[in-house]
């Protein structure tokens, strides 16, 4: 357009029929920025690192920018960021997606709606892509939470038969070797822990049916042997477990670590392994009813909990460090049942539940679904990568049905009404119009450059049309 005559057909030959603009020849030429500075600038202000952007991807966006900064124009660091979500989708981009201006919002819809173009095909075409891309994370393999929750209640319950039966094999063990009876130094014991609580100022918040059973051994009413101090770690650690106050679980952990370090009386030949067999026994025992509180589904199923609501309840429902532990339990085939299912909840909640030849993606509900989980539960599940190519579904969602303040969708279909009443006289420019906007809708080079060269529009002097054109959402033509 260096000569002042923009050529705005398609075949090549000019035409007053469609907006020209005159271009000053004095413009600014914007300096050029190093296209890789740009994209790593772009991306410091968002959720989405380089390295978590896959090199083909990378490649597309680099010629984008390429292509659109050829003039030397500057270029739009929101637009390249919106940009990066389409191509990581496989999505079409299209000019006000990338700009979100209300202008540009405006013409295309109209310009859709009207019938102009391949618009209206593209934005169904980019739903079912979006769509396409929540199956191909795992969406396409969730079943029912019925059929989850029994699948997962399985293999729980799994879990917990093996740590059960480990318990059981260690006490079997411990019970069968010589040397039960022999007696731990139950005075040493005593002074002991009345020191460290004297020391800790914790004796007061020791229980007082624990404070009465460390003097029962002290003063002989109860032997003090390998069996009795196995029942006597259990107590503590159970009443440990149930206590809700520090200092209470303080004063009953100075008890257990006591008995956990108390020597066998002098002069005694046996007993120490009968004591390690305890040891093993009562350790085991403790670490896997930790971990039970830790992971309610373990503690569900030892519970007898049903299947039923099984998956929401003790999976889904989990707070997400809770929910990370849980995970952790699974081996890789049923993790991958909870991930699948996860991008399930996102697209069931993103579609209403429609079949996929009928589903439309809600932006606003594919972002409640994914706030509701969290992202915390998300990095539990998802690599960085498909971490980074759910958030690109959920910002393109936003971006297809995003309507500014100032845009001036048309609803009501008088767009298309007042386009075919006029067609008749509009019929020699019709197909040419029509290709005309598509092509500048799609023209993403237009939406990367930041910010538009000055024009001198001369278009209400030329063209017969431009007062229809309006109506139908169009605007000036920008380069």
């Amino acid at each position: 357009a260096e000569d002042g005559i923009r050529d705005s057909s398609v075949t090549g030959v000019q035409t007053c029929a469609l907006p020209i603009y005159i271009t000053s020849y004095f413009k600014p030429k914007a300096p050029v920025t190093g296209i890789d500075k740009k994209i790593n600038y772009a991306l410091s202000s968002g959720d989405i690192n380089l390295s978590e952007i896959p090199q083909g991807t990378l490649n597309q966006v680099k010629e984008d920018l390429r292509q659109a900064s050829a003039n030397g124009q500057d270029l739009s660091t929101e637009a390249i960021k919106r940009l990066i979500d389409y191509r990581l989708t496989g999505a079409t981009p299209k000019v006000g997606t990338l700009t979100l201006k209300p202008k540009d919002i405006t013409q295309e819809k109209n310009l859709a709606k009207a019938g102009f173009g391949n618009l209206a095909e593209i934005e169904n075409a980019n739903n079912q892509t979006l769509i396409n891309n929540l199956n191909g994370l795992g969406a396409a393999n969730a079943k029912e939470p019925q059929i989850v929750g029994e699948t997962l209640f399985n293999k729980f319950k799994a879990i917990h038969d093996t740590n059960q039966q480990k318990i059981n094999e260690l006490y079997s063990r411990a019970k069968t070797i010589d040397g039960r009876d022999a007696e731990f130094d139950a005075y040493k014991f005593s002074n002991t822990v009345g020191e460290n609580l004297n020391k800790e100022l914790k004796n007061k918040f020791l229980p007082a049916e624990i404070k009465g059973m460390v003097n029962d051994f002290a003063t002989g009413k109860v032997p003090f042997n390998v069996q009795s101090k196995v029942q006597f770690q259990s107590i503590v650690s159970n009443a440990m477990m149930g206590a809700t106050d520090g200092n209470t679980r303080a004063a009953l952990k100075v008890v257990r670590d006591a008995l956990e370090n108390v020597p066998l009386k002098a002069g005694q030949q046996f007993g120490e392994e009968a004591n390690q067999a305890f040891k093993d026994a009562t350790r085991y025992t403790y670490n896997y009813k930790k971990l039970q509180d830790q992971v309610p589904a373990l503690k569900a199923v030892a519970e007898g909990a049903s299947p039923d609501n099984f998956f929401n309840k003790y999976v889904m429902g989990t707070d997400a460090p809770t929910f990370k532990k849980t995970y952790e339990q699974l081996d890789p085939e049923s993790q991958k049942v909870v991930k699948d299912n996860i991008v399930g909840f996102i697209k069931n909640k993103a579609t209403g539940g429609a079949t996929d030849e009928t589903a439309k993606i809600s932006g606003s509900q594919l972002d409640k679904a994914i706030a509701q989980l969290g992202i915390k539960k998300l990095n539990t599940v998802f690599t960085p990568e498909e971490l980074v190519q759910l958030k690109a579904i959920r910002n393109v969602a936003k971006f297809e049905q995003f309507q500014p303040v100032g845009a001036a969708v048309n609803t009501s279909n008088t767009a298309s009404a007042l386009f075919n009443l006029s067609s008749a006289a509009m019929k020699p420019l019709t197909s040419l119009m029509k290709e005309y906007q598509g092509r500048q809708a799609l023209n993403i080079s237009r939406a990367l450059v930041n910010p538009p060269i000055p024009r001198i529009p001369t278009s209400q002097l030329v063209s017969p049309y431009s007062s229809v054109y309006s109506l139908l959402g169009g605007e000036e033509q920008q380069q």
